[in-house]
């Protein structure tokens, strides 16, 4: 089963969150954050707006 793009987006804020334990550049995350803001971007994929 798909997951749904509210899921999708948590998963995605959760893994980029700081401190970062993964390989992801610091400078990411404020785009990240402000893009799962965006109504628009939210009712899509995250890979799909990034």
């Amino acid at each position: 089963m798909e997951r749904s793009q509210e899921e999708a987006w948590d998963e995605m804020l959760e893994a980029g969150r700081p401190p970062h334990e993964n390989d992801w550049d610091e400078a990411f995350w404020p785009l990240l954050e402000a893009a799962s803001r965006n109504e628009l971007f939210r009712s899509m994929y995250p890979w799909r707006t990034l």
